[in-house]
């Protein structure tokens, strides 16, 4: 087990050292997203009615914002700089199908988010942050959202057939060990920190952030997908 812990770190260091221009370009994004919240005081009317319309929205509003910010214009980021402009189908391929994933797992996450806001309170003590980042890796990410993102790649890869998706995990063990644990990992280094400094910052703030966060996510994922299937064939 030490060893497959080792294989995902591994993994989840090589998809952040891949996308590493793209990563920080977004994370300037979301650095002078805070500074105009926090400098530029005629700004905040702007972001609190962003926050206001995130709780009156509907899920197909949700749906849409995120498919397009986490599945459509991460795969821009991801092709402008990290594959200097060379579009390719795959690329065409990966925008739409992240459209929808990306669509479905973050409307589910901000119903999650609201769950856990009716269990925990709204509260940003660090008591009520570590239950909730532990429930949410722990739970939510490790038995819900994990198992959805690793499918929905690997039936990708198999070209969108069932078929082919069924034939690919073999035994449990090796979906847990190959597919499952390099995915999750990625989500623990990725997200610890990230969830710590969303849940700490305004509700004004976090949902811009949240979604410039996802963006830098959703470019990692392709790569963890492409970099754990690779390692589980090798071995």
């Amino acid at each position: 087990m030490f060893i497959e812990l080792q294989r995902s770190l591994k993994i989840s260091y090589q998809a952040l050292r891949t996308n590493f221009s793209a990563a920080i370009v977004l994370q300037v994004i979301m650095v002078i997203i805070a500074g105009l919240y926090f400098l530029v005081e005629e700004s905040r009317p702007v972001f609190e009615q962003i926050a206001s319309w995130k709780k009156e929205s509907v899920w197909w509003e949700i749906f849409l914002i995120s498919g397009l910010m986490i599945g459509v214009l991460s795969e821009f980021f991801r092709v402008y700089c990290v594959d200097q402009g060379k579009w390719n189908r795959n690329h065409v391929l990966d925008m739409i199908f992240k459209f929808f994933l990306m669509g479905f797992i973050y409307t589910m996450t901000s119903y999650f988010y609201q769950f856990q806001n009716y269990i925990f309170t709204e509260s940003s003590s660090i008591a009520v942050l570590i239950k909730k980042i532990t429930f949410e890796f722990f739970v939510f990410s490790f038995f819900v959202t994990v198992p959805i993102q690793v499918v929905a790649f690997q039936w990708r890869d198999c070209g969108f057939k069932l078929t082919g998706l069924l034939n690919s995990f073999g035994s449990l063990k090796l979906f847990f060990i190959e597919k499952h644990l390099p995915m999750w990992i990625g989500i623990v280094v990725f997200w610890s920190l990230t969830d710590v400094v969303i849940y700490s910052m305004p509700e004004a703030l976090q949902y811009p952030v949240c979604l410039t966060a996802g963006m830098i996510w959703g470019i990692l994922i392709v790569n963890i997908s492409k970099l754990s299937t690779s390692s589980s064939r090798k071995n």
